[in-house]
């Protein structure tokens, strides 16, 4: 999904034919309460690009911004991703497609971006491969690709961005 360029506007609020599906993805796939979702106002950054700030945020006029808030979502493929930016804003919040890192040795495996076995044990409502939400001791730290080919040993690629 992304937009088309008739409906869009750099660093406007994001239309709510757009956004409404885009939250109600983001509460089925992470378990993220909607009412949290709905407490920020989300800017579309670039035809591909939602960029999250605080509701009473007013960007300037001129000159136009070359960053506002935090990118939060790639529209880009199929479905929509989210940046890491914004699983470590949300993470906590986050109760399906969460990887809890066992160990010191998995977050170094995640942080050197590489991919390395899980137990089903660290993952928290994994129902389905996909992107997840990394965390390490509760702390979110990014994002990564979660792999359920054998159902005893989900593979978790790292995404964590450098």
């Amino acid at each position: 999904m992304k937009f088309r360029s008739e409906q869009f506007q750099r660093w406007q609020p994001c239309p709510p034919d757009i956004l409404a599906p885009l939250l109600q993805y983001l509460h089925r796939r992470f378990g993220l309460p909607l009412d949290l979702l709905q407490q920020y106002q989300w800017l579309q950054q670039n035809l591909k690009t939602l960029a999250l700030t605080h509701p009473a945020h007013q960007p300037p006029q001129k000159p136009e911004p070359m960053a506002i808030g935090i990118p939060a979502l790639k529209l880009g493929g199929k479905i929509p991703k989210i940046t890491s930016a914004a699983a470590r804003f949300f993470g906590t919040a986050a109760t399906k497609h969460v990887v809890e890192l066992p160990d010191r040795s998995a977050l170094q495996s995640y942080l050197a971006v590489t991919r390395f076995p899980l137990s089903m044990d660290d993952c928290i409502q994994c129902t389905e491969a996909g992107v997840v939400i990394v965390r390490y001791r509760g702390i979110p730290i990014g994002t990564g690709f979660l792999k359920l080919d054998s159902p005893d040993t989900p593979i978790l690629q790292s995404q964590f961005s450098k």
